[in-house]
């Protein structure tokens, strides 16, 4: 089974890509020695332990870059959203979709599924929320 990078993991590539090596694109195969020490922690450690060179030089080059989502990074899983405060009338909040954008509704039922991303591109906090699962079915 490959392994598969997390989004935060596909994040943390392409920023030190753009940092490290603006105009450069990273060819051969293998990561360079500053790009890969510039790798940390257990990132690091993922991509030596498993061998994982060439999947890394996929997803920082521009070019590839897309094509290399796509094979290697985990798709992000839906959650519901649940705010973990309640309003003053003990009502629970839930994110959902209405008219093209995220926004706060009350109850139960209105309520949507959205990746971590979405959430922090509409502007919310995801440490604000508590992720709920939905069904399988």
């Amino acid at each position: 089974m490959k392994k598969k990078f997390t989004e935060e993991q596909y994040q943390i590539i392409v920023e030190l890509q753009r940092d490290s090596y603006p105009d450069s694109i990273i060819t051969g195969g293998k990561v360079g020695a500053p790009f890969k020490s510039s790798l940390t922690g257990r990132l690091y450690r993922f991509v030596t332990d498993n061998g994982l060179d060439n999947e890394v030089v996929a997803l920082a080059n521009p070019i590839t870059r897309k094509w290399a989502h796509d094979q290697f990074v985990e798709p992000e899983k839906k959650y519901y959203w649940r705010y973990k405060k309640k309003d003053e009338d003990g009502d629970t909040w839930y994110l959902d979709y209405s008219s093209g954008i995220i926004n706060l509704a009350s109850g139960e039922y209105e309520k949507s599924t959205f990746t971590e991303s979405e959430v922090i591109e509409s502007g919310y906090n995801p440490d604000m929320f508590v992720k709920e699962e939905p069904l399988p079915f």
